[in-house]
């Protein structure tokens, strides 16, 4: 009955499109849930007799906290080669349900293994949930039409900044809540294994093993992908580490990554040591400005899809149209923090919230760009990518750290934080307008190998 009804659904890669975007959803969902339900889980003064609550020092709390990305920046190149080497519909199951799986019993582990079981979880899932991102790239190459990149892809890609609003916003509700904060994993578990149940059932690595689609679409899908996805192919690493566009790519997106945390990570402290303004417990404006970078991120998508299917803009005219919106004007507000002094409290908050806001369009910028130099190749790169782009998170506080030392109420010295976040993010913007490309580059087409006999296959496309 569900296969005979899914049969006759004539836009079925879009429901695999869906899909995709769920698991990135969930993923940074479940990442960011933590660091809002790990205040409650360390509130000494709640009023919450229910569940138990964790007398961590400060220090404990941010080797939780950081463990995740440990995994999650170790495992995503290899996730880019795996998904490559066996394909993404099993891999992202496991990603997902083990991941869902720890979420479910997060409460249990903690009650009895303190933070230390609780770092070892959350590295596991770091490790578990770096295979999602090249995964999903994996997937959409073997699936979607190659006249259809785009709209796939950053339609996927919005689950971004969509996730996080749902996880800050949800955790912030449910740690508020008489529920308490287990149920912050609870029904972060409850949402991967409902997702993971779905796509074992629809889910397939290639149009030609789809018990699901239509022979009409399955011929139109083929009939769009000349010269992509060769199967078993060798990994041009070389060729992918030594390109121009791809470097570009690596050294933007990194840059407004490390924006974005500053934003994130260090606003909080900046808000209370100058302003004397407690936003650690304050959901809204944590969820804020997600909310408003993936409405910005929204709308560039259909902007883009605009311009080039009306040809009124080339792509790489696109990407660096969006890629300058979400990284000059963020830089420009860097400055403006820069100079404002401590009695422009609402102005301060006004300015992070735009700031992070309008970061969405990079995500269509140099965020995809990967799908225009090497979509047989676009997991790896992306792997690469998301690889690089979380150094940040390790490197932005030793370096504000540095900067402030005590002295976290110094004006001057925070001058100097957004300074130095607006140079670097003004340079990866720069980088990328001089050596971006969207030209399908030369080792996008290497030689497939026969499994069966070790014959190297020639692409004659």
């Amino acid at each position: 009955m569900f296969g005979k009804l899914i049969g006759t659904f004539k836009g079925f890669r879009y429901v695999q499109t869906v899909f995709l975007f769920l698991s990135i959803v969930y993923s940074n969902f479940s990442e960011k849930n933590v660091t809002i339900a790990i205040v409650e889980m360390t509130n000494m003064n709640s009023t919450d007799i229910k569940n138990a609550h964790f007398d961590w020092a400060p220090d404990e709390k941010q080797y939780v906290l950081s463990s995740f990305y440990i995994g999650f920046i170790l495992f995503h190149i290899p996730g880019g080669y795996l998904a490559k080497r066996f394909g993404s519909k099993n891999l992202s199951f496991i990603a997902i349900f083990g991941s869902s799986s720890l979420n479910l019993i997060i409460p249990v582990l903690v009650k009895y293994g303190g933070w230390q079981v609780f770092m070892g979880v959350r590295l596991i899932q770091g490790f578990l949930q770096a295979l999602i991102l090249p995964s999903c790239l994996e997937h959409l190459m073997n699936w979607v039409p190659k006249q259809e990149e785009n709209i796939h892809t950053t339609l996927c890609f919005s689950g971004f900044d969509f996730g996080t609003t749902l996880g800050i916003g949800i955790a912030g509700a449910i740690s508020a809540s008489s529920l308490g904060w287990p149920f912050v994993f609870y029904v972060t578990g409850a949402m991967g294994l409902t997702w993971s149940l779905g796509w074992i059932i629809i889910a397939s690595n290639s149009p030609l093993t789809s018990k699901y689609l239509s022979t009409k679409e399955q011929d139109y899908i083929f009939a769009n992908q000349t010269g992509k996805n060769l199967g078993n192919t060798d990994i041009p690493w070389k060729s992918i580490l030594t390109s121009l566009p791809c470097i570009a790519v690596f050294v933007s997106y990194t840059s407004i990554f490390w924006g974005y945390l500053t934003m994130i990570c260090e606003t909080s402290i900046y808000l209370n040591a100058v302003f004397k303004f407690d936003a650690d417990n304050n959901t809204l404006i944590s969820a804020l400005p997600n909310g408003l970078c993936y409405t910005t991120g929204l709308i560039s998508i259909f902007i883009s899809e605009f311009l080039m299917r009306k040809n009124y803009l080339s792509v790489r005219k696109v990407r660096i149209l969006l890629n300058c919106f979400g990284m000059f004007l963020p830089a420009l507000i860097f400055i403006a923090l820069a100079f404002i002094t401590s009695n422009d409290t609402n102005l301060a908050i006004g300015l992070i919230i735009a700031c992070i806001g309008l970061m969405g369009p990079v995500q269509y910028g140099c965020g995809v760009a990967m799908i225009d130099i090497a979509p047989n190749f676009a997991s790896v790169i992306i792997g690469i990518q998301m690889a690089l782009a979380s150094i940040p998170g390790f490197v932005v506080p030793v370096v504000v750290s540095l900067i402030l030392g005590d002295e976290e109420q110094d004006l001057l010295k925070w001058r100097i934080v957004f300074l130095l976040s607006a140079g670097i993010v003004i340079f990866g913007n720069i980088i990328f307008i001089l050596f971006g490309s969207s030209k399908e580059a030369e080792w996008n087409a290497p030689k497939a190998k026969d499994v069966k006999d070790g014959n190297e296959i020639g692409n004659k496309s």
